[in-house]
């Protein structure tokens, strides 16, 4: 009986010994703990239209696009967002492209016409170059994005060809 007790007391002892060292060295020094977060607002749902829009910008004659500065007619289309949480009041748009050589203010044209821009603008009129940002309001769960592009010629004497060009959207919400 006697024997059992003792070893019972050794591990009990050996418990002790382990647990009365502290977990970090004697020497360690001061240190500070940064800690920080960001709460951010959760997104809303892009249509499934608005992923992959494809904006027919139409069809039109070489001899419209003929002098510096002319413009075709706007075409209108809208980016959708739905499903915003009730605490997502606003959302904004970042939109990035290449912009054309001749004039930075519009989006490149990677298809085959020449001296040919892309345009894009609020239905306000107010222009989106590279990098511009727009807001809008969060209105039962949905929000809208109208807007609107057109065919530009800087330098006038548009060859004819396909007018192609791609355009980013980045949301962020508040």
């Amino acid at each position: 009986m006697l024997k059992t007790a003792g070893k019972n007391l050794l591990l009990l002892s050996g418990i002790v010994f382990m647990t009365s060292f502290p977990l970090t060295p004697s020497w360690a020094g001061d240190s500070t703990l940064n800690i920080a977060a960001n709460v951010v607002s959760s997104p809303c749902t892009v249509s499934g239209d608005a992923i992959a829009k494809q904006v027919d910008l139409g069809k039109f004659w070489t001899s419209q696009l003929a002098h510096a500065g002319d413009t075709t007619t706007w075409s209108a289309f809208d980016i959708n967002l739905t499903d915003c949480p009730a605490t997502t009041t606003r959302v904004g748009v970042t939109i990035t492209g290449d912009t054309d050589k001749q004039a930075p203010a519009f989006f490149a044209n990677s298809g085959g016409g020449k001296n040919v821009a892309i345009e894009v603008a609020t239905l306000e009129g107010v222009s989106l170059s590279n990098g511009s940002q727009v807001e809008t309001p969060v209105k039962s769960g949905s929000a809208v994005f109208n807007l609107q592009s057109r065919m530009v010629s800087p330098a006038g004497k548009a060859t004819s060809g396909d007018i192609t060009g791609t355009i980013e959207l980045t949301f962020n919400y508040r």
